[in-house]
């Protein structure tokens, strides 16, 4: 492949990838990551905005993207076994979580971690509260 090819085939995708992230943009709805979830807020995983690679040998790092930070970084093998396990759930609040741990500080720690890296949102679903701020945001 000549230089000249390379370059067009990489201005290609780059165009590809923009339209594709548009369409994706203009599609969703607006989304609410937590950055400290008030008392008893509902939260959720993100999974609709995650991506994870697998590790492929034991005690290896799986590789999460957040499509809408655009951050990628590594989940451990306990910490990918926290998201696993919030995948089977449909909301919690931040006490509800920490209660799943035997040590509060650990499950606070994990908590934050997850909120760190924008792994959760608030619910949605039944909250008029939120539906009334998205009325409001989008006047």
């Amino acid at each position: 492949m000549t230089d000249t090819q390379r370059q067009a085939a990489h201005a290609a995708y780059h165009a590809f990838a923009s339209d594709i992230q548009e369409k994706r943009n203009r599609q969703g709805s607006p989304v609410f990551f937590i950055d400290s979830p008030e008392d008893g807020e509902r939260v959720r995983l993100a999974e609709e905005f995650i991506d994870i690679v697998y590790p492929s040998g034991n005690n290896s790092s799986a590789q999460c993207y957040n499509w809408i930070t655009r951050q990628r970084f590594e989940l451990s093998p306990s910490l990918l076994q926290v998201i696993e396990d919030l995948r089977d759930r449909i909301s919690f609040s931040q006490r509800d979580f920490i209660r799943w741990f035997p040590s509060p500080v650990v499950g606070e720690a994990i908590f934050h971690k997850l909120v760190k890296h924008h792994l959760l949102v608030i619910d949605l679903s039944n909250d008029q509260r939120a539906l009334t701020h998205l009325q409001c945001s989008q006047c």
